[in-house]
């Protein structure tokens, strides 16, 4: 209808403080009212005029922030790196870095955590948040982010000791106030951990889960972070008339076996001094170690787990006791007995979810992922293949492979290009 409020006025405020009051005089039924104005909790929006008399204002959405399109005339040296670990050994990090020209007179507000999605062609490559920023000119910026992954880095995470918790329940205590979705694939619905996580970042604390219960943690390609069993399918292929010349063929160390730490947690009633000294306030102990049956004196424990304590001061000096954890080890040896002139063995001895009860599964997952030490490095057009991905791969020269697309190196032009790394 052509329709529109042809003036009105918006005010700005913290709580009863009126911070900001400015008119504007849209000209289209698409207008953006520009004002920069930091740490208000109310607007107040009069509409005075409408493009023609008599007309109703319809009031249909509200979006919080501005949101920002750069599209190819003003994005440039994009520059995206997408990775996945098969056994979640380490869980790498997406990053998405990008320059910005542009003739808009809107101040580009850079915010930590700022959400940035990656499109081509519409598609949706991946969510990202903002981690650097700078502004080289009036019309010059460029913006460095990380996924989800990257995010959880900075986030502490209190762990403690787990019998038979459920994987999901464990994983929304790592994603709890962090605004980032998780996927949990049906396959992992009945599993349960136990065993112990240490005070650390959330991204090894996820990093933990998903290495015991053998799980892929990929954030490309979608909005939300996906947990889900390492693909055994082959789904896509690399014919050789989509690489360019250059494809490798490399080799690791052969390792002939793997060693892995079984770890068990128990109670004991050996009680020992955690924290003696003043505190003028309250405050948090973190434990170097787990404990259990916390006693204080001096003080109130407010809240607790395994690896810390929340204490409220009651008297000059507080005494914090606690009760031990028995911690005792034995590992699990699986090695290719038909090598016998050349020992390679790799350990892992600090997965400490790793139980008796999941042992065995964790070694034998580890020794068939390391028995494969050949990897294909080729630049490659890219369809619709994906990090993650089981694919095959036309050599040339040594045949056809197959493996997991470990890591992507995009270039973006009128297609998709990437040096692909497949193990």
């Amino acid at each position: 209808s052509e329709d529109y409020c042809s003036r009105l006025k918006i005010e700005w405020y913290r709580d009863a403080q009126k911070l900001s009051e400015k008119e504007f005089t849209p000209s289209d039924i698409s207008y953006f009212c520009y004002n920069v104005v930091e740490l208000y909790n109310k607007l107040v929006i009069t509409f005075l005029e409408t493009s023609r008399p008599y007309r109703p204002v319809f009031l249909t959405a509200i979006d919080y922030g501005l949101q920002r399109i750069f599209q190819d005339d003003e994005a440039y040296n994009v520059d995206c790196i997408m990775e996945v670990d098969e056994i979640s050994s380490e869980l790498p990090s997406n990053v998405l870095n990008f320059a910005v020209k542009t003739d808009s007179e809107y101040v580009f507000d850079f915010q930590k955590k700022q959400s940035v999605r990656l499109y081509f062609d519409e598609f949706l490559m991946g969510q990202f948040y903002l981690s650097d920023g700078k502004r080289k000119s009036k019309w010059d910026y460029e913006v460095q982010t990380q996924d989800a992954i990257g995010l959880l880095e900075g986030s502490q995470f209190y762990g403690g000791i787990y019998v038979n918790a459920p994987v999901n329940t464990m994983l929304r205590a790592v994603f709890e106030g962090e605004g980032i979705e998780y996927f949990l694939d049906d396959a992992y619905s009945n599993t349960v951990l136990s065993g112990y996580i240490p005070i650390c970042t959330k991204r090894d604390a996820l990093q933990q889960i998903a290495f015991t219960i053998g799980a892929v943690v990929n954030t490309a390609y979608n909005q939300v972070v996906q947990i889900y069993p390492k693909q055994e399918e082959v789904t896509a292929d690399f014919p050789l008339s989509t690489t360019y010349t250059g494809l490798t063929v490399e080799h690791n160390d052969i390792v002939t076996g793997v060693r892995v730490y079984a770890h068990q947690y128990t109670k004991t009633e050996e009680e020992v001094e955690i924290f003696k000294g003043a505190l003028q306030e309250e405050s948090i102990i973190e434990f170097s170690e787990p404990y259990h049956s916390l006693g204080i004196v001096g003080g109130s424990i407010t809240k607790s787990g395994s690896n810390y304590a929340y204490i409220k001061p009651t008297l000059d000096e507080v005494t914090l006791t606690g009760k031990k954890y028995s911690h005792n080890t034995f590992t699990v040896l699986k090695e290719d007995t038909m090598i016998t002139s050349y020992k390679n063995i790799a350990e892992v001895k600090d997965a400490t979810l790793v139980n008796e009860s999941n042992v065995n599964d964790v070694a034998e997952r580890l020794f068939n992922y390391y028995r494969n030490n050949e990897y294909v490095t080729a630049r490659a057009i890219i369809n619709e293949q994906e990090v993650g991905q089981k694919v095959t791969i036309d050599t040339g020269y040594e045949g056809e492979k197959t493996g997991t697309i470990r890591k992507m190196d995009f270039i973006f032009t009128r297609e998709i290009n990437a040096e692909v790394t497949i193990g």
